[in-house]
């Protein structure tokens, strides 16, 4: 459970002002991508968003100017004023206080804006969620007291927010609202009698201050035994958030919408319906850039389900679909091309390892490509962009021409943060134990990838 208590707010320390200046960041297919984190049918509670990142083709960049160096791979950012970013060795790259990045290179990914602050100690390892101005850094620890997040805008202005009361948590906390208005949604299992089968939620507003949804109303009904899961979502714009659960003898997938204030937008929706034995696979909720996309696998016929809805709650897209035979468990992406959904085949089968990315049209499947070994779809369109599975904190990407895989030069440190804008961004995190407890220094670059021809 995740508990807090403190006062008011306070801002955290600057590493590098930064000023950010609107360029055009990429040609080829300005895509972006959000993705889901899936969940099995037991074990315990599980946050389901953000999960494994997701990374877009950068679209509407910005300038950054100035800032300390970040070591490794020769990717350095910093440096005399009045220089462009320029490619540098395999991978290397400089940010010139002032200079103003040109569109990348055909076949090279460059660095276009670096963002970074330090970060409380109490939160571990901060989980990294984009917004639709800046990024929100959200504890993945249960914090003693008090809960704390930092929210920052892209022009490197950031904050950290403390509750003013106590703020007792069932699941993670979930992002809303913006870095200019954030928010910060806690859900809680309701406390009387007959009533604790379902959620509840407190809000912490940017100043602090705390308001709690209406004890009489059930935000989702429950059930849980220590084997349910939990997925939960952000839209892009803060405005929306989702939150959903199931058990995998007990309670088929379902969730709800809310607003950024935890009130409903419609009631319960469940993706399937099983009987009186319900048996479930990789049930996700994605943020979508002003709803959300849940999906799952009905165990019991082999069928994925998928439903995305608008801000409204009103159903976009649908989908039941068999899960191909000898395939792993499905990655779903999402970006304003569409939404992707990629199958890889299992170990013990001839081409495995492997995955099929397909993209949902018209209530079916049309296979799109084919991702190596070693790795992960990004985001689709005319060239799709891959990435390769960080190894060793390195990162590099590759576009898809039909059956070829084309490098893009460029190598990068960090882990892709998924956004909904049409956007790459790389967060790296790096403890500080000068202090104690050790605080973490957050380090986000924004990545912008060329076309593969003229």
């Amino acid at each position: 459970m995740f508990n807090g208590t403190a006062s008011g707010q306070r801002a955290s320390t600057f590493l590098g002002v930064l000023s950010a200046a609107g360029i055009a960041a990429s040609t080829g297919c300005g895509s972006a991508v959000s993705e889901s984190r899936v969940s099995s049918g037991a074990g315990a509670h599980n946050a389901g968003s953000g999960g494994t990142p997701g990374a877009g083709n950068a679209s509407g960049g910005a300038v950054a100017s100035g800032g300390a160096p970040v070591s490794g791979n020769g990717n350095s950012i910093g440096g005399a004023g009045g220089s462009t970013i320029t490619q540098q060795g395999e991978g290397g790259i400089s940010f010139g206080a002032g200079g103003v990045a040109s569109t990348p290179a055909v076949g090279q990914c460059v660095g276009v804006l670096r963002l970074a602050t330090h970060l409380d100690g109490s939160l571990g390892r901060a989980t990294v969620i984009r917004l639709s101005d800046g990024f929100a850094a959200l504890p993945s620890v249960q914090q003693p007291a008090p809960l704390v997040w930092h929210v920052g805008t892209e022009s490197n202005a950031w904050q950290e927010v403390q509750a003013i009361e106590a703020v007792m948590g069932y699941l993670p906390p979930v992002s809303a609202g913006n870095a200019t208005e954030p928010a910060l949604i806690v859900f809680d299992r309701r406390g009387a009698v007959g009533l604790e089968n379902s959620f509840a939620a407190s809000v912490v507003h940017s100043d602090g201050s705390v308001a709690h949804s209406d004890p009489n109303i059930s935000l989702l009904s429950i059930f849980d035994d220590g084997r349910s899961v939990f997925p939960t979502a952000s839209s892009l714009d803060g405005k929306r958030v989702a939150v959903g659960t199931a058990h995998g003898s007990a309670d088929d997938p379902h969730f709800a919408l809310l607003d950024r204030d935890a009130k409903p937008v419609g009631s319960e929706i469940a993706l399937f319906d099983s009987g009186n034995s319900p048996s479930f696979k990789a049930f996700a909720l994605t943020g979508t850039a002003h709803g959300v996309l849940a999906s799952a696998i009905d165990d019991k016929t082999g069928t994925l389900h998928l439903l995305e809805l608008d801000s409204g709650g009103k159903p976009v897209s649908t989908l039941a679909w068999p899960v191909p035979a000898g395939t792993d468990l499905p990655r779903i992406t999402v970006d304003p091309s569409g939404i992707y959904i990629g199958f890889r085949a299992s170990q013990g089968t001839v081409n495995a390892g492997l995955t099929t990315t397909y993209r949902v049209q018209d209530g079916s499947l049309l296979a799109v490509g084919t991702v190596p070994v070693g790795q992960s779809w990004l985001v689709g369109g005319v060239e799709p962009l891959i990435a390769t599975d960080p190894s060793g904190g390195e990162i590099s990407f590759s576009r898809l021409r039909g059956q070829a895989i084309d490098q893009l030069a460029g190598k990068f440190e960090g882990s892709v943060v998924p956004s909904a804008d049409g956007r790459i961004f790389l967060a790296s995190q790096k403890s500080d134990d000068s202090t104690t407890p050790a605080n973490t220094e957050l380090t986000v670059v924004e990545v912008a990838c060329g076309p593969t021809h003229e």
